[in-house]
């Protein structure tokens, strides 16, 4: 999951309209989510995402590919990390995405 979000990620960062110096996850969140969001969608929605893409990378999914971890806590983190990447990119607007030449 963690793979996949930061494939997400990636894969977006080169269709921004803009490139722009992003370093770490919340910056590259909040870059993404100020250029490609939808209509309506507020500054404070994407310092949400930003912040939380932080700790489901760094505390909750990191930790889980070199110590055990219940069944119960996996799920519930494999939960929030689909719950997170669900509501990033519903906020983005794909009709802003630069096309891949």
């Amino acid at each position: 999951m963690r793979s996949s979000i930061e494939a997400t990620i990636a894969t977006l960062l080169v269709q921004r309209p803009e490139q722009e110096t992003a370093k770490g996850t919340v910056d590259k969140v909040l870059s993404l989510g100020r250029q490609l969001r939808r209509d309506g969608v507020s500054d404070d929605h994407i310092a949400t995402l930003a912040e939380k893409s932080k700790d489901l990378l760094e505390t909750q999914l990191s930790p889980a590919k070199d110590k055990s971890i219940g069944r119960d806590s996996w799920q519930a983190t494999l939960s929030a990390s689909t719950l997170w990447l669900r509501s990033f990119l519903e906020m983005l607007d794909p009709g802003k995405l630069r096309r891949a030449t």
